[in-house]
């Protein structure tokens, strides 16, 4: 069986934290062989491997079907949700064919959703993302256009977008000056205006908490 890992990052609540995918194929001796996802993967993880696969045959990164394929998520006791994990389970097929000469970098994580084409697709959390992958001492991010110019908020990270999973697999091959690192948009100064902040409130924490809950997530307050 051939394996390769590559670095991923999974989000809990808000935050994130580096995952493991482990990839391992092996050619069946006889009949066809099948697919298994270990790791406490939700529905969508499970089903990286139907949109990777496409995904890998019109990249001309994998030639034919049927192999035993095992994709371990680690670490195994944390649950894995949402398609983030595409490109990375994608990599590491791609990796596992001789005829690709491709090798994963160590210091970069890879955080997209996948079409049937191979173009990448943004998911949630990158920021969160690129904040695991900078506490885990990596230096560079690979993710979907949409999502590169939050996360190259990060400093300290070299930030890729790549369209497609062709192009990331050229840049893999050939060099990263393939692609322009991404640079973060100057914020807008706020011009001195002096608002109201919770942190000049003493006291009702539970208050506090209440408010960034519903800020963060766009809820109703009611206040008796």
């Amino acid at each position: 069986m051939q394996m390769v890992r590559i670095n991923a990052a999974g989000i809990e609540g808000v935050e994130g934290f580096l995952v493991a995918v482990e990839v391992g194929r092996s050619e069946p001796t006889t009949g066809s062989g099948r697919t298994t996802v270990v790791g406490l993967p939700d529905a969508a993880v499970r089903e990286a491997i139907d949109r990777v696969l496409p995904a890998l045959f019109a990249s001309h990164l994998l030639a034919r079907p049927g192999d035993f394929i095992v994709v371990n998520l680690a670490p195994a006791d944390r649950r894995k949700e949402g398609p983030a994990f595409d490109l990375a389970i994608a990599l590491g097929l791609a990796a596992t064919v001789d005829a690709n000469a491709l090798t994963m970098p160590g210091d970069t994580l890879f955080c997209a959703e996948l079409a049937l084409d191979g173009t990448l697709r943004p998911v949630r959390g990158a920021l969160a993302c690129a904040l695991a992958a900078r506490a885990a001492g990596l230096t560079r991010v690979v993710c979907a256009p949409a999502n590169a110019p939050e996360a190259a908020v990060v400093t300290g990270i070299t930030v890729h977008a790549p369209a497609t999973l062709a192009e990331l697999v050229a840049a893999l091959r050939e060099g990263w000056q393939r692609l322009p690192a991404v640079t973060a948009r100057p914020h807008d100064e706020p011009g001195g205006v002096d608002a109201p902040d919770l942190a000049d409130v003493r006291g009702q924490e539970h208050a506090k908490r209440a408010l960034a809950i519903v800020a963060a997530g766009g809820h109703n307050l009611l206040r008796l």
